[in-house]
């Protein structure tokens, strides 16, 4: 499995615990589900179908009884080297439909990017968790009574969250979560009213000189891909922080 799957299905796989988001293993393949948003196919995906985890009709099966139970409708996330070859067809057969693709990308740690801001960034535990909820789910305009389920996040083993302040008011958010020598990067987000005061820049260095002191080697995160119309200030971020483009993870929504 590629690295910038592995990281993320294990990252996700540890959120299976947290009251009210759901995750189970699959055939090797992380079902991920926050079935309060259930419209949101960015918290009810799969991760980790590549070649080494084929998407058989049985496993296909499996995860549309996962999702079905839940009544939530998904996206399953295709690399490019996902077997069997056919996936794609398959899965218009299915009734599946080409959703937003995510680039993947991936660095080393050997560098800590350049970030300046006046903003001051926290590396939070438990005692700053529902400001690391509150911000993640305003920075994605997801509705407030889900920010509890997001708090728990800086709760669990393996993760590190931080939150940057704005005079002490909570700005922006972002975490890394560590498995051996991977890290994936995910939950960043600043609410509408402080972006564009360096807060991403500053806690992806925050993270990546986290990452490097755990021990990380290669560190991975995605975006969705750039298209004509769509301006994406997550992706200009990315690039600047030092991330290579891996491969476009291919989003297919369920029927």
């Amino acid at each position: 499995m590629h690295p910038a799957e592995q990281a993320e299905r294990d990252g996700l796989l540890t959120l299976g615990a947290t009251p009210g988001m759901v995750c189970e293993d699959i055939a090797g393949i992380a079902c991920w589900s926050t079935p309060a948003l259930q419209d949101v196919p960015m918290v009810n995906h799969t991760v980790g179908l590549g070649e080494d985890m084929a998407a058989t009709d049985d496993v296909l099966d499996s995860i549309a009884a996962f999702y079905a139970d839940l009544g939530i409708r998904y996206y399953l996330c295709v690399t490019p080297s996902a077997q069997p070859g056919d996936i794609r067809k398959r899965l218009s057969a299915r009734g599946f439909t080409r959703g937003y693709d995510w680039m993947k990308f991936t660095r080393s740690v050997d560098q800590t990017p350049d970030a300046s801001t006046a903003l001051e960034v926290r590396l939070v535990d438990a005692s700053g968790a529902d400001d690391f909820g509150r911000v993640v789910a305003g920075a994605y305009g997801m509705p407030m009574d889900i920010a509890p389920t997001i708090a728990a996040v800086p709760t669990i083993q393996a993760w590190s969250c931080y939150v940057a302040y704005d005079n002490g008011e909570p700005a922006a958010a972002g975490a890394l979560f560590v498995s051996g020598h991977l890290g994936w990067l995910g939950f960043a987000g600043t609410l509408p009213s402080h972006r564009r005061k360096g807060a991403q820049g500053a806690i992806l260095a925050a993270r990546v000189e986290r990452a490097a002191e755990l021990g990380v080697e290669t560190l991975v995160t995605e975006t969705g891909v750039t298209t004509d119309g769509r301006a994406n200030n997550s992706y200009r971020n990315i690039v600047r922080s030092g991330f290579a483009e891996a491969y476009v993870r291919e989003n297919y929504l369920s029927p």
